[in-house]
């Protein structure tokens, strides 16, 4: 009897500490949820920075699959003979890497009328066919499949804490709902970890634009600040709510970064 008493007793003790654990397991975690969820914190590395010389030159090396030929080419051969603009995009089924391939394709005719090239390169082939059929990007669209040129621009890699606790944001969950009421789906296929970010380069390499990465998956740099670094001045930017083509004489450029407008060759 007294036997059974102290089994049921140990029993009490050890589900008491379990279930005080589980507590504190909870309370930590929603701490941590509420911290990340109220922290705008800057992330250092993130944003748009200076590129080194040698940075680019190592990138260009890299070799990135085209989707439409199925041949791999360096990555220097996309501005080998006119500017370009880069846009290295996260998973294929993300719905912000959608609507942000949707933002920055307004520009694509702006961008054509001053030789600009617009390419998209993601990180693996997962859900291509799916983001083509869909027409999000008016650009080449390549595959860096071992990641190597995402890992030389040093974009960063998001936890899965980190990607559930920034869900929790009420301009995020604001900015998915906009996102699916304009028609716009997505889904959970891939590395949802990995960040993107954006590159423009000068014909034959010789001068870095911008070079950005992204802070989030959610965050993206503006088309505003990428025709400000082609030089390109416009009454109004394009963006995916006002795709329409420009009208004539309504860009200028720098000569120090693209040509004045004309047919792209």
């Amino acid at each position: 009897m007294v036997l059974e008493e102290n089994n049921n007793i140990s029993g009490f003790v050890l589900w008491a500490k379990r279930l005080s654990l589980l507590f504190v397991i909870v309370g930590v975690t929603l701490g941590l949820l509420i911290h990340y969820n109220n922290d705008d914190t800057p992330i250092p590395g993130t944003g748009i920075y200076t590129m080194e010389a040698s940075q680019l030159a190592k990138i260009g090396q890299k070799l990135v699959k085209s989707v439409a030929t199925k041949e791999n080419v360096a990555i220097e051969s996309l501005w080998k003979d006119q500017t370009v603009v880069i846009a290295f995009l996260r998973r294929f089924g993300c719905i912000f890497c959608r609507q942000q391939a949707q933002e920055i394709s307004a520009l694509e005719p702006i961008l054509t009328q001053n030789n600009v090239k617009l390419v998209g390169i993601g990180l693996e082939e997962l859900g291509v066919e799916e983001f083509v059929s869909g027409n999000y990007l008016s650009g080449d669209l390549y595959i860096d499949n071992n990641k190597e040129a995402f890992k030389e621009m040093g974009f960063n890699r998001a936890s899965m804490f980190s990607l559930l606790a920034s869900f929790l944001k009420g301009n995020v969950r604001a900015a998915h709902s906009a996102f699916v009421s304009s028609g716009l789906s997505g889904n959970l296929k891939g590395d949802g970890g990995q960040n993107g970010g954006t590159l423009i380069v000068t014909k034959g390499g010789e001068k870095v634009l911008m070079a950005y990465r992204q802070p989030t998956y959610y965050e993206h740099v503006e088309n505003s600040e990428i025709l400000k670094a082609l030089g390109i001045s416009v009454d109004v930017v394009p963006t995916s709510a006002t795709k329409t083509a420009p009208p004539a004489g309504a860009t200028s450029c720098d000569s120090d970064t693209c040509s004045k407008p004309t047919t792209a060759n």
